[in-house]
C-alpha cells in the first residue's frame, strides 16, 4: 500500500482504455482528487491506491464494455444532471425509456388522445428505419395512461399540496360511491386560492376505499389524511356535501374536531365560528324536485324508460331483432337508448329526444313483431308495463312534455352550477329566475310580472284561473302536434 494516496491524473482522459479509444469520453474526476466517476456506469470508484491501474481494471469490466457499446451504437451523446451532480451519458435503454416518456409528456401536453398511440411504435419505426431506437420503441395506450398517472400523479400532487398548505382557506368537497368490485370509494376534491395562478382552482385530493363508512369513520379518514399531508384542518371553510344525515354527521364532527384545535392551539382569535354551512349540493335539490314532481304525476316514466333499457341491455338477439326488423319496416335508423343514473333526473333529456325519435320503429317492434315472432316475450315482466305504454297515446304527449320542461326550465341552470367555479354567491339569483321560468311557462303573465320570489310563491298556482290556457301556451307546445 503506497504511503501517498494517488490523486486523480489530467492525464489519464487522454490515454486509451481496453477499446483503443480514449479515456476522455466516459472518465472524469470524481467528487474528491482520490475518486474517478465512470459517465457510463454513473458510478464513482477509488484510485487512491492502484492509480491508473485502478481505472483501466474499470474499463475492462464486462459491464462497463455493455454500456459503453449501447452508447456507442445508438450515436447519440446525451448528458444529464443525475442525483449525484455529475454528468453522465444515458445508456441504450434509459435512450428508449426517455423517448417513451417525452411522448407521453407531449400527449398529455397536447391533448392528444390515448387511442392516437396504439399505432404509434409502429410508425416511429417505418418513419425512423434507420434509428434502433425507434425500432425499440414501446407503446400503447394502457401503457400511456400508466405513465402519465404513476409517472407524474406525485409531482403534480406535490405541487398542489404545497399550494394548498400556502392557500388562506379551502372547501373541501367529498363524495362516497360503491364502485364495480363492491368496495365504497370516497373521493375527496380541494378548492382554494391558488397563489400561484392568482385564482380560485378545483383540484382532486384523493380517494380512499373503505368497508364500512359511518360518520365516524369518514370523519376520521377526513381529518387524518389532511394530517398527514400537513394541511391545518383549522384553514377549512365549508365542507361540500351530499344531503343524507350521516353526511350531515360528518359535517358536525369536523367541525367538533376543528373547534378542539383551537383550543388547544391557543390561538389569538377569541371565537371560532366554525364551518360555514349551506346545506347540501344545489344540483342535488334541483333532481330531487323533478323527481318529485314525477312520482306526484304518477305518470310511472321513469319505470317506463328503466323497463326499455333493460329490455335491450345483455341482450345481443333483441338487438339484432330489433335492428333487423326496423331496417326492412322503417326509414328511420333505428339506435339504442343508452344507460342513465336515476339519480340525475333531469338529465334524461336526451334518453326522453331518443325515444321520441325512436317511437314508431319501437311501437311497431313491441305492438306488432314480438306478439307475432317472439310470443314467449310476452310473458316477461317488463313486456306488460312496455306495451301499456305505447298502446297509450298519452304517454308520447307526456314525453315531449317533460322534454320541454327538461330543455326549457332546467337546463340553464344544471349547466351553469355544473361549472367549476365558485358560485354561491350567485345561488340565490339562480333559483329565483328557475322559479320565475317555471311560472312564466304557466301562469298568467300579468300575475307573474315585475314578482319578487316571495310574492311569486304566494300565488294559487293550482287554481285554474291563474293558469293560461291551451291557446296562450301553443306557441311553448308546437312540438305536440
Amino acid at each position: 500500500m503506497p504511503k501517498n494516496e494517488t490523486r486523480f491524473c489530467t492525464k489519464w482522459l487522454y490515454k486509451l482504455d481496453e477499446t483503443n479509444a480514449p479515456c476522455s469520453r466516459w472518465l472524469k474526476q470524481g467528487q474528491t482528487s482520490t475518486n474517478f466517476f465512470c459517465l457510463v456506469c454513473n458510478e464513482e470508484k477509488s484510485c487512491r491506491n492502484g492509480g491508473w491501474s485502478d481505472v483501466y481494471k474499470h474499463s475492462k469490466r464486462p459491464k462497463h464494455l455493455r454500456r459503453l457499446n449501447d452508447v456507442v451504437e445508438s450515436d447519440q451523446i446525451i448528458f444529464t444532471n443525475s442525483h449525484s451532480h455529475h454528468e453522465r451519458i444515458f445508456t441504450y435503454e434509459e435512450k428508449i425509456t426517455r423517448a417513451e416518456t417525452l411522448w407521453a409528456l407531449a400527449t398529455a401536453k397536447h391533448g392528444l388522445s390515448y387511442n392516437s398511440s396504439q399505432y404509434i411504435s409502429e410508425l416511429f419505426g417505418q418513419m425512423f428505419s434507420d434509428s434502433s431506437i425507434a425500432k425499440e420503441f414501446s407503446m400503447k395506450p394502457r401503457k400511456l395512461s400508466y405513465i402519465l398517472s404513476h409517472g407524474t400523479g406525485f409531482y403534480f400532487t406535490k405541487l398542489m399540496l404545497n399550494d394548498l398548505i400556502r392557500a388562506p382557506g379551502y372547501t373541501l368537497i367529498f363524495d362516497e360511491t360503491i364502485t364495480i368490485r363492491t368496495k365504497k370509494q370516497l373521493d375527496f376534491y380541494v378548492r382554494y386560492w391558488c397563489e400561484r395562478k392568482q385564482e380560485i382552482v378545483v383540484r382532486y385530493y384523493k380517494s380512499l376505499f373503505l368497508g364500512h363508512s359511518t360518520a365516524e369513520i369518514i370523519s376520521r379518514s377526513i381529518i387524518d389524511s389532511l394530517h398527514a399531508d400537513g394541511i391545518d384542518l383549522r384553514k377549512m371553510l365549508m365542507l361540500g356535501r351530499d344531503n343524507p344525515n350521516v353526511n350531515k354527521t360528518i359535517e358536525k364532527l369536523v367541525d367538533q374536531q376543528i373547534h378542539s384545535e383551537y383550543e388547544k392551539s391557543k390561538s389569538m382569535r377569541t371565537h371560532h365560528l366554525g364551518l360555514i354551512s349551506i346545506g347540501s349540493c344545489p344540483l342535488h335539490l334541483i333532481h330531487n324536485s323533478f323527481k318529485s314532481s314525477l312520482n306526484h304525476l304518477q305518470w310511472s316514466i321513469d319505470e317506463f324508460l328503466h323497463d326499455l333499457v333493460l329490455w335491450f341491455d345483455y341482450s345481443p338477439a333483441r338487438r339484432e331483432d330489433y335492428q333487423q326488423f326496423t331496417r326492412t319496416h322503417s326509414t328511420i335508423q333505428p339506435k339504442f337508448i343508452p344507460h342513465f343514473s336515476l339519480i340525475r333526473w333531469i338529465e334524461i333529456k336526451s334518453i326522453l329526444e331518443r325515444v321520441i325519435e325512436q317511437w314508431s320503429n319501437f311501437k311497431e317492434y313491441f305492438l306488432r313483431f314480438i306478439p307475432q315472432v317472439k310470443k314467449s316475450s310476452t310473458k316477461k315482466r317488463p313486456y306488460e308495463s312496455i306495451r301499456m305504454n305505447f298502446e297509450r297515446s298519452l304517454t308520447l304527449v307526456r314525453l315531449r312534455f317533460l322534454t320541454f320542461i327538461c330543455q326549457n326550465i332546467y337546463r340553464q341552470i344544471l349547466i351553469w352550477f355544473q361549472s367549476k367555479q365558485p358560485l354561491i354567491h350567485l345561488l340565490f339569483d339562480e333559483i329565483e329566475q328557475l322559479i320565475q321560468r317555471l311560472f312564466r311557462h304557466f301562469i298568467r303573465d300579468e300575475l307573474t310580472r315585475d314578482r319578487t320570489i316571495d310574492e311569486l310563491i304566494e300565488i294559487q298556482y293550482h287554481c285554474l284561473e291563474n293558469q293560461k290556457t291551451d291557446s296562450s301556451n301553443r306557441k311553448y307546445f308546437y312540438f305536440f302536434n
